[in-house]
């Protein structure tokens, strides 16, 4: 039985492919907004870190202190 993270992270990967096609072919809209930084890292990471676990390499961040940005979300992550 596949669970519902399991089906999320293939998902998350699709999503950002798409996005990341969208920014090379600059058919993305800029929509700046403010967000939590830990917020976005925390969502990309979920993403990458199975992939990451099947290859043996471990992905460790810290955080200090809450940072609030004020850019568009969706490119910040494709850059992540």
């Amino acid at each position: 039985m596949i669970s519902i993270y399991q089906q999320k992270i293939p998902t998350n990967l699709l999503e950002n492919l798409l996005e990341w096609s969208r920014a090379q072919s600059d058919r993305i809209s800029f929509e700046p907004y403010e967000f939590e930084f830990i917020e976005a890292c925390n969502e990309v990471l979920e993403a990458l870190n199975a992939n990451a676990k099947g290859k043996n390499i471990a992905v460790k961040y810290f955080a200090s202190a809450r940072i609030e940005l004020f850019a568009d979300e969706n490119m910040f992550k494709t850059i992540l």
